[in-house]
This record gives structure tokens, sequence and C-alpha cells, in this order.
């Protein structure tokens, strides 16, 4: 049975019906609102409250959320031990760093129970060694099985890309992934190449959905991974 998801698209909606406790699956679109950060204290101790919290759609594109920002809702959101999925659109903030995304990364280690989780962090600050520690970070979601990462109008390149994917690859449960690198992270075939390769490494069953259209990014980490299985596949039967 699809369980009912309550949606708020109003900051002042939220924050009255927060005190009922009844919101297990929440959708909040508060984008371009110029939340203050009295208001985003507010809304992540609400959030933090939400014990049975099992879904969460949390959109905050095009507002300025800096790093002390970040860490309080990561922070806040590691005590709903019951979260399954979750959404956190920071989209178009150009505020979010390297620093700030690990804070939020780190408290929501503690969400155990996280299966799918998706983040939108185009058009911000992070760099290719935000890149290389959001891998790494996510190693620790050990149920983690979909993850969908929009890096977009970053600067990623090459090395922190294939640190990403290096990363990601350890994340043994992962069956289904979608990565965006669309535009100015400066990713090139053989950037491409190296995150197939680093993938395949690890996940050789899995969906990969790649947006990248200067240099058909997904097209050559398909072929990465296919090359790198099929270079196993021989060597398993040669040595037979």
């Amino acid at each position: 049975m699809i369980q009912q998801i309550n949606k708020f698209y109003k900051f002042e909606q939220f924050i009255f019906s927060q005190s009922q406790n009844e919101e297990i699956n929440l959708e909040l679109l508060f984008k371009h609102i110029q939340i203050t950060d009295e208001d985003f204290q507010t809304l992540t101790i609400g959030l933090g409250s939400l014990k049975n919290l099992i879904l969460l759609k949390l959109g905050l594109d095009e507002n300025h959320i800096g790093e002390d920002g970040l860490a309080q809702l990561g922070k806040e959101l590691g005590n709903c031990q019951n979260l399954c999925d979750l959404n956190i659109s920071l989209n178009d903030c150009q505020s979010v760093s390297d620093e700030g995304i690990s804070y939020l990364i780190e408290g929501l280690v503690n969400c155990t129970k996280i299966k799918n989780l998706a983040l939108g962090l185009s058009n911000n600050q992070i760099s290719q060694e935000g890149a290389s520690n959001i891998g790494k970070d996510l190693q620790r979601f050990l149920n983690l099985t979909s993850l969908a990462l929009n890096l977009s109008q970053n600067q990623i390149f090459d090395q922190g890309a294939a640190d990403l994917a290096f990363g990601l690859g350890k994340c043994v449960n992962l069956t289904h992934l979608e990565l965006n690198f669309e535009e100015e992270n400066n990713i090139s075939d053989i950037g491409a190449s190296s995150i197939g390769a680093a993938l395949a490494n690890y996940l050789l069953g899995l969906n990969i959905n790649s947006a990248y259209s200067k240099n058909q990014l997904k097209l050559n980490i398909q072929i990465s991974i296919y090359n790198f299985n099929f270079t196993n596949l021989q060597d398993v039967k040669d040595s037979n």
C-alpha cells in the first residue's frame, strides 16, 4: 500500500503542523524563499523531532545555506533512525562547499536504515577534493542500494570524478546509480573511462544512468565497464 506523502510548499505551514508529530512521509519544497538562519534552525530541529520519519524530500534550491546550516541539518536528521528514503536538493545555492557537504553526510551516517539517497548539489562550490570525500563518506552507508548524485556545474575534474567513483564502488549493496556531471566539471574522455573502470572493479551488476552531454560520459562509462568485465571473463576462461 502506498503511504500518503504530506506536502508543504510554504515554510509557515510546516512549522505550524510539526507539533502534531504525524508526518511520516514528507515533501518540503522551499525553493528560493531566502530562508533566515533562525527559520532554518527551527526547520532542522523540527525535522529531528520526527522519530517516525520514513521518507523525506527536502527542496532547498536557491537558498544560501552555509557550512553551519548543513552541519546542523545533518546532525538533526541523524536523529531520524527510521529514515529509509532521503532526497535533499541544494541546487543553485552557490554556497555549498566541500566542508559543508562533508558535515551534512557525517550527520546522515547515523541514519543507518537509509536505502535510497538523492543529493542535488548542482551549481555550488564543490571541488575535486570535495568529490573525493563524498565518495569516501558514502561508503559508510552500509544499506544503501540506490544513489542519485547531481554534481553538475561544480569543479570536479577528472581526478575528483575518478576518486568519487572509486569510493562509490565500495558501496557493496549499491544496485542503482545516477550520476550527473554535466557542465563545467571539465571531465574528459579519459576521466570518463576512469570512472567506468573504478565502478566496474566493484559493482559488476550496477545499473548506471550518467549525464554529460559534451563527451558522452554515459557511453564511455558503460564501454569501460563492458571492457573490464569482458577482460575479466577472458582471464577466467584462459586460466581454465
